[in-house]
Formats: C-alpha cells, sequence, structure tokens
C-alpha cells in the first residue's frame, strides 16, 4: 500500500472524529460492538472511556535468512538493525500505523524497507493486517558453516510478505489482548490470567536472492532465484497478562501456525507450512498515558525436497502515547 493511500487512511480517521454527525454514527457502532464483543468481567479487565490516541514508537528489526541444501553449502544472512520513527493513530476499535527507516541518514549504506500494519481488536478476538519489504544491503553470517568474524556486507536479497490473521480468545471475559497489544491500550489488564488462542491466518511471500551479486565462492540452489509462495495455515497457542504492580503489565504470547503451503514459483507445488510468532511486552497504562516495550519474532519455515530456507522478522518496539 503506497504511502499516498496510507495518508488518505489517516485523514480519513480523523476527518471522523472532527464531525459530529459521523462521529455519532461511528459511536452507534463502536456500542453495539462493545456490548456484542467485549463483555468483559470488571474484576480482571477496566475500560478506559477515552477515543482517540496518538502513539510514537522508536520500531527496530532486523530479519534473518538462511538456506540449507543436500548439494551446496549453508548460507545465513542477516540484515542490519533497521531503526525507524512510527507514527500510530487509534480511533474507537480502529488502529492504524506506518514506519519509515532512518538508517539512510546516518549510513553510507543502501536502505530501502518499510513496514506497515491495522489492527482491529476487540476482547473475543482480533483482526491483524500487515506488510514487511526489505530490500537493504545484508550482512554474510556464516557459510559453509563458519561463522565470519568480521562484518561481510552483500547484496542480492529481496524479501517481501504480506500477512492477514484472525485469532480468537477463549477466555475472553478475563484476559485481554487488547490490554497488551494494541495502538489504544483502552483495556486495562487489572488482574493476572491467561487464555489459549486459536484462529485462522494467510501470507504471501516474495524472496528473491540474486547469485551475481554474491561473493563468487558462494554458491545457491536455482530455487533461491526467485521464490514465492502462500501460507494459508490454523493457529493455536496461549497468552499470558501477567499484572505484577498497580498499572503495570508483563505479557508473554506464542502462537505456532501449521496449515497448507502453496509454492508459486519457480515450481508449483504443495507442502506443509509450519510457522511461529512469539510476542513479549512490558506495559505501564494510566488514564491518559501509556508507555513500555515490546518484541516480536516471526519464523517461516520451508522444508523443501532438495532444500530448506528459512526466514524471521525480529521487532523491538518502544513507544509513548496519550489518549484524549
Amino acid at each position: 500500500m503506497c504511502l499516498r493511500i496510507k495518508l488518505v487512511i489517516l485523514l480519513f480517521l480523523f476527518a471522523l472524529s472532527a464531525n459530529a454527525g459521523a462521529r455519532d454514527i461511528i459511536k452507534r457502532i463502536t456500542d453495539w460492538t462493545d456490548k456484542v464483543f467485549y463483555d468483559q468481567d470488571t474484576n480482571y479487565v477496566k475500560l478506559i472511556p477515552r477515543e482517540i490516541s496518538v502513539k510514537l514508537t522508536n520500531t527496530n528489526w532486523l530479519d534473518f535468512y538462511n538456506v540449507n541444501s543436500d548439494q551446496y553449502s549453508s548460507l545465513q544472512m542477516r540484515s542490519d538493525v533497521v531503526s525507524g520513527l512510527s507514527l500510530s493513530v487509534g480511533y474507537s476499535i480502529f488502529s492504524l500505523s506506518y514506519s519509515v527507516g532512518l538508517n539512510s541518514y546516518f549510513s553510507d549504506k543502501v536502505y530501502d524497507c518499510s513496514r506497515f500494519d491495522f489492527n482491529m481488536c476487540w476482547n473475543k478476538f482480533s483482526i491483524e493486517f500487515g506488510t514487511y519489504r526489505n530490500e537493504s544491503v545484508r550482512n554474510l553470517s556464516s557459510y559453509d558453516n563458519d561463522a565470519f568474524d568480521d562484518e561481510v556486507v552483500c547484496s542480492g536479497l529481496k524479501m517481501k510478505m504480506y500477512k492477514g490473521r484472525f485469532l480468537y480468545y477463549f477466555n475472553n471475559k478475563r484476559y485481554s489482548n487488547d490490554a497488551s497489544y494494541s495502538d489504544f491500550y483502552r483495556l486495562q489488564q487489572i488482574r493476572s490470567t491467561g487464555s489459549f488462542i486459536a484462529g485462522a491466518s494467510y501470507s504471501y511471500h516474495d524472496m528473491s536472492l540474486d547469485a551475481h551479486l554474491l561473493y563468487p565462492y558462494i554458491l545457491v540452489p536455482q530455487i533461491t532465484s526467485d521464490f514465492k509462495y502462500s501460507d494459508y495455515a490454523l493457529n493455536v497457542g496461549y497468552g499470558y497478562n501477567f499484572v505484577f504492580a498497580k498499572r503495570w503489565l508483563l505479557n508473554l504470547t506464542d502462537v505456532p501456525e501449521v496449515g497448507y503451503k502453496y509454492v508459486i514459483n519457480p515450481d508449483k507445488g504443495s507442502h506443509v507450512a509450519i510457522n511461529n510468532t512469539l510476542k513479549l511486552v512490558l506495559l505501564y497504562n494510566r488514564d491518559r498515558c501509556f508507555s513500555g516495550l515490546s518484541g516480536q519474532l516471526d519464523s517461516y519455515w520451508n522444508f523443501m525436497k532438495k532444500s530448506d530456507i528459512g526466514s524471521s522478522i525480529a521487532t523491538v518496539n518502544l513507544f509513548v502515547g496519550v489518549r484524549f
């Protein structure tokens, strides 16, 4: 999604909040969704009655890429830590954020990356959509099982991903995912509890490795030159909210995925999809302001006939926000 479209969505949210008639319509919709989708136990979850939130996040991410083949030596690559700023806007049950990498302003390396997330959270379930793109230079971590002590810079790897996911929280009256992972934090967990999680997800991956841009001694399977696939998976996991002090929350969530993998290129075929998402957040949340530190690791494994290709994205965020 281009930046212009994202700005239009942001302006649309602000226009809704500024227009009295539109705001009344949205309020009716959100009041109905509160009755249908929330219904939380007030001994465990507290509702903070604010409509709009703005959050500023220092976001830092890097990705990993590895290839293991029967015919070629193993290869491991990683990106630099890409730092940036993320602006998030929350209105009612909706939230929107956009991140821009800032490394190119402080380094001579070429950085070409972006990330976009859109989330809708209720106490019973959540809907997530996100894109990830990184075409920046990489560091060669190891080749032929030999690790490199010094930084070996190489280019040629491009990674793109689109993902959507639906998750249902079984203990939704007492456990609030929205209290842990949100751009709004309109709910506050006040007593510790956990919940099993189930859902479904779809993701599209486009990874291309141009062997001509690698060092001459590095040989990789032909499949890595243009590898595209889609995953259709079921999710089963568990999340736990630990309230260790007033207004303080620590959450750990793990959501494995197993499903159907359809390889689009280079050779069409069907395989088993095995992925995982691990999340952690430390949060301070009071009436009008909140701040915290969060981390997430998304891992994707591809076990092919003659080659195994894996990728993962690690993210660490430091954020602060206000509500109106």
